[in-house]
Parts: structure tokens; C-alpha cells; sequence
């Protein structure tokens, strides 16, 4: 085929090429005449005359034959025009109707065509592509994708096959498998075509495939059954997690390992080329193994299946083997066997008397126990019924548990039974039925256990239980009120010691000083009942003083009054010459104040509250309502007695009073007359209690009466004793109100004192400073606690003395630092004179 262009050239040329004999006449016969110059002419003449016959030949048909070549090559491209129409039409109808899309972009990656099937498929008009780039028609990430394999064609110049992806109208993604290719259009222009096939339900099948080999592989590492697909060659092709998992591996790394490389077995082998050769499965129970290289796991027991896998010509491609470990049942199962006959004999020997009874409850079986229980031989009891061995008020209750019996239900009763020799003795019987495989009942399986010792020991246990529940009420209590004492402690150290300092700053002629000194005795009574709280704990010790009954209750009869109903009528009747007790003040003060509110509380809203003292002697004989000890000393008693006019108790009342907890009011604690109690045995009291139902109560303390009396402490302020010398003091305490107070106080007694907040900034400063006179040491503080602290100055310097201070009671201080040679103790809140007292013999020794 001449394409057009070719024939309009020979048109053009058309002269030249009648020319053209001429030019072949000269340069090809030009040679033939010249070599025969020297021949004969006539001889020339002759033996070429057909070349100038062949000469004019050309001169007359040259032109002719030039025209009817033209018009051949005109014809044939004509021909040849149609065929390409008709190609092209055929390769658009093809693509049109195969969903084959087309397109065709420049290097720059603006298109240049697209073929209808892309046009009907995204909806769009080529109007509207050409010229544009592939990043202002598709979404980022899919025009980044497009143009990344476009310039990949360019730069390579290769055909390249790729999977894209694309966005259709409705939003849906498609796939596509694109061949791209490079392309030079009539100019010579670079293009990238290309041509893409629908490959979106291939791709959801493939996924699908996919999501279902997922989740049987899934499934497969789910199960407790160890799988595995082995090629004809015991070659690991698939394992699942709980096989490898066994084999103290991963599933990638057993896979391609041979079956019996990692674990050689010749008769295993030989079982496993059975199937493979023969193409029958195989199943083995319990059948014993021992892991080569895990010599330690001992032999193992297996259920396991051997399967062959077969093509459709029934050839073996392979074996699936699937395992479940039964050692643990195995085991079990022997451990039974082996153990049946040692429970027999158990049973033959045991502390517990044994019987078995058939369906209509005659003994079947007795252990020699029971014998021994019972008084009779085993020959004697065999075939007996067991309702003749029971009491008589006992066998209406036996025929009910036997109903429930047959109805599969076990029990635990206390029956007495008849010995042999007409006695009763009480058995603990524990029963169960006996079923057959069928579910039928064949009898009773019970042991007996003789509750002689028992009975005996129940009421003890009872008695226990009852004690320790109330030593763990009063626990919790404790730990509540310890807590609460030792907060309001170290504020009432501030309150006191601002109170302290003003006192000593102000001239004593300063009518200031009298509120001064109510707030410092308002003070350390608040410190009493923080005092009393601690109480509780069960760790508080009582602080031993000469107490004159009468002083304590004119002190207190403020408190008491504010206590009672404002109609209750509050009458005091003191006894002259009074001796004084060896007592807590603080102690006797809030048992009277229990006293009086509950004295109050039984008045109602109108009534008398009688509060008096007195003092007797008492002898060893003498005999109180409520004793607290066992015995009674011999010795003078001063008493404190509250009477009221209230509604009185009778005598089964009276016996709970006491009790913690117990109470007849609607928001009581049941905590009050139990803390009287406690107090009084504390200081080896007495408790007296007279009631009768409508006449009231009379409550009396009676206590040990002082022989020794002790002078009194005296006032704050009205004696200093200012130590000699300049000595350091280190002072931790993580309240800075309670720094300054306490500093006040130490540079009051002439000491230069330095501060720390906490545990490990005073060893800091103690390193910076390490020979202070003592250290006063708070034990509650945050990070680095008193305890710590002192720990770690010690082994800083083995000599350092450290005095406690704390808001809990001095006996928990002391058992805690037990052994320590701690210095001394100071508990919160505390005066200046208090302060001196501690540290004097400190520095005496020094």
C-alpha cells in the first residue's frame, strides 16, 4: 500500500522520470560502446542494434508507463483507505462492546482521547477532559496514583501492567488492570495510551476468597485440636497456632520442616506411609508419646487421626493429621484406678465412721470407726435398718431427709443414735445419695463424726467469735478516732502555742491575758478530748495524777449542762474532805460525761440528774452489781455517782448495758457506758448499777484512792529555766504553724533552731549542720515519714538524739521505736513548760 503521500511525489516527478531511458541509456550502455571504440563500427552496429531499439523503446513508452503506474498506486491506496476505515470501525466496535476502555494522554498528562465505553462508564463528555490533567478530574490520592505509573512509562519506555483504582459516579470504588503503554502520534509527538479492563468483581471475589481462607484459619487457631496438612513427604505445609504451640513454636517457623526430622518415630512413619500408599484413614486413642527434645514433659497420651487428601483421580496430595492431648485424662484415669484400692482402704481405716445404706436404708457397709462408735461388730450392723439405731424424736426427721434423699439431695444433720449397750451418743451425719448410670437410686453414702468434744468446744468457739467481733469493731473505731486525734492535735498545737507566745509577749497586767488564759485552758481541754479519742485505738496509755473527784466535777459543770435537756434539773451533792484518786483526768471526765448523757437521754425532757461523790472501804468479801475484776482489793474507794429520775432498766436490760454497740435510742452509738467500762477497768475500778423499771438509775465509779498525792503542774509562764550556751536544734515538722510555734518555744529556751518541711530535707540540713544538740522529729509527714528519718540519721550518726513528737498516744510511739534508744517523746499539743520537761534531762545528761 503507497500511502497518499508517496503518489503525490511521482506526480510531481512525473517529467524527470520520462527522462529517465535517457539517464539509463548513458550511464549503462555509455561503458558497453566505449570498450568497443577499438572494435569495427560495423561490428559494433550489429552486435548492439536491440540496445537502440530498447532506447527508442523508452523515449516512446516512458511516459505512458509513468501515468499507469499512478494510477495503479492512486487505486491501490484507495484500497487501502478503506480497509483502514473498516479496521478501525471494527477495532471501535470491539472495544465498544468488550467494556474495554481507552485513553490516550501526552507526556505532560493531559488527554488527548477517550474511548466512548470510559465516556458511558463515568458519565462523562470528552469536552470536558481534554486538555486536562488527571489531578483535576480524580481525587488526590487516585491522580497521584495514575500519574506515578503514566511517567513510569515515559522514562522507561516500556509496557507496563498495573492494578488501579478508580471512583465511580455513585461514589463506589472500582478496580482496574491497565496496560500502559508509550506512543508516537503522526508528528512524532511522545504519548502514553492505554487500555483498562474491569477487574472490581474479580477483586471482591479474590477478597472474598481471601476473608474466607481468614476466617477458617481463624477458626482453626481457635480450636483446642491440633491440626496440620502435610505434603506426600511428611513436609509441614499448614499448622494451626494450637499444634505449633504445643511444639513450643510458631506456626512459620515449623512450616517446610519435615514431620519426623523434628520428631523421628519409625513406627509412626510406617503408620503414616500406610495411609499415604493406601489411601485409608487411620484413628488411635490414647496412644503414648515422648517429645525427643523435651525429654522433661515425660510421656504424653494422644487421640489422634491420620486422613489422606485425593485429586480427582484418587491420588494422594497430601495428609491432614489431627491430634488432641488426653494425658491429663489419661493420668487421671490411672491416678482412679491406682487410687481405688487405697480408698478402700481409707475407708476401712478412717477417723470418720463410714456407712453405706441401700435403697431401703439398711446398712450395707461399716468402717471399723463406726464399730467403735456404736459398740457393735461389723456382722451385727450389716443388714440392720437404720431408723432402729435412732432415737425416737429423731426418726420423724430422718424419714424427711430420706424423701429428699431419693430426690438427689445430700445433707448434713445431728442425730443421736443407740449404742449397744442402750446409751445415745450425737453423730454428725453427712449424707449423699448414691445413683446408678441410669440416674435410679440405689442408697446413701454418709460419714459419722462424734460431737462429744464438740459440743463442748462450740460454746467456747461461740464466746470467741464473739469477743473478736467486738475487739474488731472497737479495731476500726480506733484506727478512725487515731486518725481524727491526730489531726486535731497538731491544730490544737497552734491554737495553744499562739496562745503561749501572746501570753509571754504581753505585760501581765494586760486585760488580754485573761482570754488569753481561757483560751489556753479551753485548749488543753480540747486536747483532753482528742486524748479520749485515742482511746479507741486500744494503744492509749493513762496518764497517772493525784485527781480530786470534787474539783473535776465543779471543772466540768459547764460541760455537763450543756449536755442535758434545758428542762432536767442538775443537782450536785459533793462529799466534804474528799480523798484523791490515782486517776486520768481526762479519762474520769469523759466517763462522767457519758454518764450524764445517758442519764439525761433516760430523763426525757423534764427530770432530775443527781451527780455526787463519796468514798467506803471495801472489803474482799464485798460484792459489786457489775464487777470488773476478779477479785477486790482491800483498800478505800472514793466514788462518783449519777442518779436520775428516768424510766429505769429491768434486769435482762441490764446485763446488755455494757455490751458495745448495744443501745435503746434511735441514732445511739452503743458506744458510751462500753467506754465507761473500759476506763473504770483501766484504772482498777469498780462499776455499782441499781435500777428498777419506773424509778430510775444510779450509776457509781468507785476508785483506788491516791495514798501518794502528787503536786499539780504548775502554770505556764510562772517559772523559766533558760539553757546555758548556744546549742543548735533541728527542727522537722511538715506544718509550718507548728514549725513556728515549736521554734518560739526552743529559741525561748535559748536554742537556735533550723527548720526542715519533711523527712529528706532534714538530712539535708543535718548533713550541712551535723551536730545539733537533738533533733525534735515529727513522725507524720509526706515523702520521708519520722520513722525513715530517724533510720536514716542514725546511720548518718550513729549518737544523734532525736525526741518524737506526734499526735498519736506515747505507748504506740514508744512499741514502735522499741529498742531504738530514742531520746524521748512528746506528744502534740504541747505547752512551753511541757516542751522544758523533755528536754531537761537531755541536756543534764549532755
Amino acid at each position: 500500500m503507497i500511502p497518499h503521500s508517496a503518489f503525490s511525489f511521482l506526480f510531481r516527478m512525473r517529467r524527470f522520470l520520462s527522462a529517465l531511458p535517457l539517464f539509463v541509456f548513458f550511464f549503462l550502455l555509455h561503458p558497453a560502446v566505449m570498450a568497443a571504440a577499438d572494435a569495427d563500427p560495423q561490428q559494433i552496429y550489429l552486435d548492439q542494434y536491440w540496445v537502440y531499439f530498447l532506447v527508442a523503446a523508452f523515449f516512446l513508452v516512458g511516459q505512458t508507463v509513468l501515468i499507469a503506474v499512478l494510477i495503479w498506486c492512486r487505486q491501490r491506496t484507495k484500497r487501502a483507505e478503506a480497509a483502514r476505515r473498516e479496521t478501525d470501525e471494527l477495532l471501535h466496535s470491539y472495544l465498544a462492546s468488550s467494556g474495554i476502555i481507552s485513553w490516550l494522554k501526552d507526556v505532560d498528562g493531559r488527554y488527548l482521547f477517550i474511548s466512548d465505553p470510559l465516556k458511558q462508564r463515568f458519565q462523562v463528555r470528552f469536552e470536558d477532559w481534554k486538555g486536562k490533567t488527571d489531578s483535576e478530574l480524580w481525587p488526590p490520592a487516585v491522580a497521584e496514583e495514575f500519574r506515578r505509573n503514566d511517567l513510569l512509562v515515559l522514562e522507561s519506555g516500556q509496557r507496563l501492567e498495573v492494578i488501579e483504582t478508580a471512583f465511580e459516579p455513585d461514589g463506589r470504588v472500582s478496580w482496574w488492570k491497565n496496560s500502559k503503554f508509550p506512543f508516537l502520534d503522526a508528528s512524532g509527538k511522545r504519548c502514553v495510551g492505554g487500555l483498562g479492563f474491569d477487574i472490581t468483581e474479580l477483586k471482591k471475589a479474590q477478597q472474598a476468597v481471601e476473608d474466607e481462607r481468614r476466617l477458617m484459619a481463624d477458626i482453626l487457631d481457635a480450636t483446642d485440636v491440633m491440626l496440620v496438612y502435610l505434603d506426600p513427604r511428611f513436609n509441614f505445609v499448614a499448622v494451626n497456632k494450637a499444634y505449633a504451640d504445643t511444639c513450643r513454636m510458631t506456626p512459620a517457623e515449623m512450616i517446610g520442616k519435615n514431620h519426623f526430622s523434628c520428631y523421628p518415630n519409625e513406627e509412626t512413619e510406617a503408620i503414616f506411609r500406610q495411609v499415604r500408599d493406601t489411601g485409608f484413614p487411620v484413628f488411635f486413642k490414647d496412644k503414648p508419646f515422648e517429645f525427643p527434645d523435651k525429654p522433661e514433659r515425660g510421656v504424653t497420651y494422644w487421640d489422634w487421626s491420620l486422613s489422606p487428601i485425593k485429586d480427582a483421580a484418587g491420588v494422594v496430595q497430601g495428609l491432614v493429621f489431627s491430634l488432641r492431648e488426653t494425658t491429663k485424662y489419661k493420668l487421671a484415669e490411672l491416678a482412679i484406678q491406682e487410687s481405688e484400692e487405697r480408698y478402700r482402704r481409707i475407708l476401712a481405716t478412717a477417723l470418720e465412721g463410714i456407712v453405706i445404706t441401700d435403697r431401703n436404708y439398711c446398712i450395707s457397709y461399716v468402717n471399723q470407726r463406726i464399730n467403735k462408735l456404736m459398740g457393735y461388730e461389723a456382722d451385727e450392723l450389716i443388714g440392720m435398718p437404720v431408723p432402729r439405731l435412732l432415737h425416737d424424736d429423731d426418726r420423724q426427721d430422718f424419714s424427711a431427709k430420706m424423701a429428699d434423699r431419693r430426690r438427689g439431695e445430700g445433707d448434713q444433720y445431728e442425730y443421736r443414735y443407740r449404742r449397744k449397750d442402750g446409751s445415745f451418743i450425737w453423730l454428725l451425719t453427712s449424707a449423699t445419695p448414691i445413683f446408678d448410670g441410669e440416674g435410679v437410686f440405689q442408697g446413701s453414702f454418709a460419714m459419722f463424726t462424734d460431737l462429744t468434744g464438740r459440743k463442748q468446744a462450740e460454746a467456747e468457739r461461740l464466746e470467741f467469735e464473739r469477743k473478736m467481733m467486738l475487739s474488731q469493731k472497737l479495731e476500726s473505731l480506733g484506727v478512725m478516732a487515731g486518725g481524727i486525734a491526730h489531726d486535731f492535735n497538731n491544730l490544737l498545737m497552734v491554737i495553744m502555742g499562739n496562745a503561749e507566745l501572746a501570753r509571754y509577749e504581753l505585760p501581765p497586767e494586760s486585760p488580754v491575758q485573761a482570754h488569753l488564759r481561757h483560751i489556753g485552758e479551753s485548749s488543753r481541754r480540747a486536747a483532753e478530748i482528742s486524748q479520749q479519742m485515742l482511746t479507741y485505738t486500744g494503744k492509749d496509755c493513762f496518764l497517772a495524777e493525784s485527781v480530786d473527784c470534787n474539783k473535776l466535777i465543779v471543772e466540768s459543770e459547764q460541760l455537763m449542762r450543756a449536755a442535758v435537756a434545758k428542762n432536767v434539773n442538775l443537782v450536785f451533792r459533793l462529799a466534804p474532805q474528799l480523798p484523791p484518786v490515782k486517776a486520768d483526768k481526762v479519762q474520769i471526765r469523759q466517763a462522767l460525761m457519758n454518764l450524764v448523757m445517758n442519764a439525761s437521754e433516760a430523763s426525757g425532757d423534764d427530770g432530775t440528774i443527781t451527780v455526787g461523790t463519796g468514798w467506803k472501804t471495801l472489803g474482799r468479801n464485798s460484792r459489786t452489781d457489775v464487777p470488773l475484776n476478779d477479785a477486790i482489793d482491800e483498800a478505800g474507794y472514793s466514788f462518783i455517782e449519777v442518779a436520775d429520775s428516768g424510766c429505769g432498766m429491768d434486769r435482762e436490760m441490764e446485763t446488755k448495758i455494757f455490751d458495745p454497740f448495744f443501745t435503746t435510742k434511735f441514732i445511739g452509738r452503743g458506744l458510751g457506758l462500753s467506754e465507761v467500762q473500759g476506763i473504770v477497768r483501766g484504772h482498777q475500778g469498780l462499776i455499782e448499777v441499781h435500777s428498777e423499771p419506773g424509778k430510775g438509775s444510779v450509776f457509781r465509779i468507785l476508785l483506788p484512792v491516791d495514798e501518794e498525792p502528787k503536786m499539780l503542774e504548775s502554770e505556764p509562764g510562772a517559772q523559766e529555766l533558760d539553757f546555758p550556751g548556744n546549742k543548735t536544734v533541728l527542727l522537722v515538722d511538715d506544718e509550718k504553724d507548728v514549725r513556728d510555734i515549736a521554734s518560739w518555744m526552743l529559741e525561748r529556751m535559748g536554742f537556735t533552731v533550723i527548720t526542715a518541711n519533711d523527712g529528706e530535707e532534714a538530712l539535708s540540713v543535718f548533713k550541712e549542720n551535723p551536730d545539733p544538740a537533738f533533733v525534735l522529729l515529727d513522725l507524720s509527714m509526706p515523702r520521708m515519714n519520722g520513722e525513715q528519718c530517724f533510720r536514716e540519721l542514725r546511720r548518718l550518726d550513729p549518737s544523734v538524739r532525736v525526741i518524737i513528737t506526734s499526735g498519736y498516744s506515747e505507748r504506740e510511739i514508744i512499741g514502735r521505736f522499741a529498742g531504738r534508744s530514742l531520746s524521748g517523746y512528746i506528744q502534740k499539743p504541747f505547752t512551753l513548760s511541757k516542751l522544758r520537761e523533755v528536754i531537761q534531762p537531755l541536756y543534764v545528761d549532755s
